[in-house]
């Protein structure tokens, strides 16, 4: 057996085959960069001739129908108003409370159909005050708020965008 053979990997007969392609290999120990594929094209899916991306945008649906109007949040949600204010302004009041002191006719402005307000009365003194309901109102009936002081009377109103229909109200409730 030849010892020259076991000691060198690539024997002469390989080496001589090879001399160009060795000497690049030494002269560049990071290996050989091959020639550049084709390049492709942009903005394609795999769908042949279909361009996703430079196209003209598609046809837009209905938007729906208008929902009902939100709730301002701007608007305060309680009020206390003093005594002898007789305009409830609930077009932008969602729940005012008040304590009469004379027989009073309340009015309000009305909010867009559909929202809810409430009133609260407070009673103060042993005289009975009559609260009747104004311009905005389409009360039950008139409220008579009795002789014993400390009573609270809660009423609910609706709204169809023209006036507050009454939904309910409270007995007296001790304050």
């Amino acid at each position: 057996m030849d010892e020259t053979y076991l000691s060198d990997p690539f024997p002469e007969l390989v080496k001589n085959a090879l001399p160009t392609t060795l000497q690049t290999l030494a002269d560049n120990p990071g290996g050989i960069t091959g020639p550049q594929g084709p390049a492709g094209k942009d903005g394609y899916t795999p769908i042949k001739g279909v361009d996703y991306f430079d196209g003209a945008p598609g046809l837009r649906g209905d938007t729906g129908p208008q929902g009902l109007p939100g709730v301002d949040v701007d608007a305060p949600v309680y009020k206390a108003l003093s005594s002898g204010t007789l305009a409830m302004d609930f077009a932008i009041n969602t729940c005012v409370k008040i304590t009469p002191s004379a027989t009073q006719t309340f009015t309000t402005t009305v909010p867009v159909a559909g929202m809810g307000r409430t009133l609260i009365i407070l009673t103060s003194g042993t005289a009975s005050r009559t609260i009747t309901f104004g311009a905005g109102f389409k009360p039950t009936a008139t409220l008579a708020t009795g002789a014993t002081s400390a009573r609270v009377f809660v009423i609910h109103w609706i709204s169809d965008g023209i006036n507050l229909y009454e939904a309910g109200r409270t007995a007296a409730i001790v304050a």
